[in-house]
């Protein structure tokens, strides 16, 4: 641990006086809260940064003058007095592979905890554990030496559901995914003979292999198909998060200026907080002809929208190959999909797609998509379970 990350968060966190306000809910992390919010009654939550960003005095000083404060983990001490103050009944949370919230239960056996799967999750494998032991880089769950415990899980689909049931105890809902259940949009005109590349390139040397690196070889061969064919490419730079540097746009149009041989190409980088990011890609994928990604969440989204998407996965996350439809176990190749670098798969994929409208490809394809891919619009499954929760005496 940084021995300055301490005095660095009591001197740039945001302080709290009083004694924490009772409150049902409690929103563990403000990653995914400005939706959560919108489901939940108003004034009957409080969302708890966990990183400290904001300090409650009374519940600090409660804490270390707690028993066996030296022996035991402070933050985990901290949180839980916090809720215990807040008269919290239920605690609901994005961060999906937090230890402290798969094991509150231990300390608090009558909060209800609710977890929400935040993207394409990885899993520890049992032939590769030896790859993850001393570095994660890529936040795969890693197996712990005692299961955890929840009371409801809400995944991507059914697949991710026994894969995170090796992990935790809990009753799980597949809703798809959570954030693009509540956008709601309906293209009034797509963008003929277009192709928007989902981008997840990121300035990051030590892990270019895995990371720039495919997206590097896959941009090239989609400037030379959409010039070959006439067609305009589209480029979504990733968002920007903690694992995100400012400079990844412009690396990014650095690399396109450089690297790309055709100027047929435009950047969709980083727009202001007001207009909403996540909002603009997925109204951009939405409009669009044809899609392509590597193995990103929103490639998995749009996907669920019934748009036309190819997956052409070929980066290895730290020994993890993530295939399409993961982590369900498909063949390596199909209609959109490959799991291999082959330039004439990808013609063929990126042909067969534009040959066909958004609902033939679904009518086609409706059999894996299915599987694979949900849509729970306005998340109506978690505002019922919320519903009967709050109402629970």
């Amino acid at each position: 641990m940084n021995f300055f990350l301490p005095i660095k968060i009591l001197f740039t966190a945001k302080w709290f006086l009083q004694k924490p306000k009772k409150k049902k809910i409690l929103i563990f992390d403000a990653s995914g809260s400005d939706i959560i919010k919108k489901l939940i009654p108003a004034n009957s939550y409080k969302v708890l940064p966990s990183r400290f960003k904001e300090i409650n005095f009374y519940c600090l000083v409660k804490t270390i003058f707690s028993t066996n404060f030296f022996l035991r983990n402070i933050s985990k001490n901290y949180y839980n007095n916090f809720i215990k103050l807040s008269k919290t009944k239920i605690v609901i949370s994005f961060i999906d592979h937090n230890n402290y919230l798969w094991n509150l239960k231990k300390d608090l056996p009558r909060i209800k905890v609710l977890l929400i799967q935040n993207g394409i999750r990885r899993f520890e494998e049992k032939n590769k554990t030896q790859l993850i032991k001393k570095n994660n880089p890529f936040g795969i769950i890693k197996k712990k030496k005692e299961i955890g415990k929840i009371d409801f899980l809400f995944t991507a689909n059914n697949h991710f559901s026994k894969k995170y049931k090796n992990f935790l105890e809990c009753e799980t809902k597949n809703i798809g995914f959570f954030r693009n259940n509540q956008f709601s949009y309906k293209s009034k005109k797509i963008d003929k003979n277009t192709l928007t590349y989902i981008s997840q390139y990121r300035n990051d040397i030590k892990h270019e292999h895995n990371v720039s690196m495919p997206d590097e070889k896959i941009l090239k061969f989609l400037n030379e198909y959409t010039f070959k064919y006439d067609k305009k490419l589209n480029i979504l730079a990733r968002p920007k998060g903690p694992l995100t540097k400012l400079s990844n746009d412009k690396e990014l149009l650095n690399f396109c200026k450089k690297e790309l041989q055709y100027k047929n190409w435009e950047i969709y980088p980083e727009i202001t907080k007001k207009q909403g990011r996540s909002h603009s890609n997925y109204i951009k994928g939405i409009n669009s002809d044809v899609i392509v990604t590597i193995d990103s969440t929103l490639g998995y989204e749009l996907l669920a929208r019934n748009k036309r998407v190819a997956f052409f996965c070929i980066r290895d996350w730290g020994g993890h190959h993530l295939k399409f439809g993961y982590p369900k176990k498909l063949k390596d190749n199909g209609s959109f999909w490959s799991n291999n670098y082959d330039i004439k798969k990808y013609e063929i994929i990126l042909d067969y797609l534009f040959l066909n409208s958004d609902k033939s490809f679904y009518d086609k394809n409706k059999k894996i998509i299915n599987d694979i891919s949900f849509l729970d619009e306005k998340n109506k499954i978690f505002k019922k379970i919320i519903k009967n929760l709050i109402n629970e005496k």
